[in-house]
């Protein structure tokens, strides 16, 4: 009877571990994906486009980092699709001034203040994340 007793607190344990393990991957009812590095550096190994997606996500719960960009918060909550010729070239010439290296953190601090890259830009400001790799 002991054994049976010791068998059924051990799998009660294993279903409490399991159950805590996750909720710890869940967040607001989105399951939060588990990214490990081979090293404990909080660099992104730069071989997926999830590390990129959750650097921007990161980027807007951790608030913004301005480029000398002010300018831009003009054009917060408007749609990557409805910029003018205008305003994309402001963007590009932001984009353009800043060291390569840089244009991730750029683009993470425009989706912390909720301003959208126009789409024409997007592959630029992507090549240009890539070649800096």
């Amino acid at each position: 009877m002991n054994i049976y007793l010791i068998c059924g607190i051990i799998l009660l344990a294993l279903v409490i571990m399991m159950s805590i393990v996750n909720k710890g991957k869940h967040q607001n009812g989105v399951v939060i994906e588990d990214h490990h590095h081979d090293d404990d550096s909080s660099e992104c190994c730069g071989k997926h486009d999830v590390c990129e997606k959750q650097r921007l996500v990161d980027a807007k719960l951790n608030g913004a980092h301005y480029f000398e960009d002010e300018d831009l918060d003009k054009y917060k909550g408007i749609e990557a699709s409805q910029y003018s010729d205008t305003d994309i070239e402001e963007f590009r010439y932001v984009m353009y001034t800043m060291q390569p290296e840089e244009v991730m953190e750029w683009l993470e601090s425009l989706n912390a203040r909720e301003i959208e890259l126009p789409n024409e830009l997007k592959e630029e400001a992507f090549a240009i994340i890539n070649e800096s790799k």
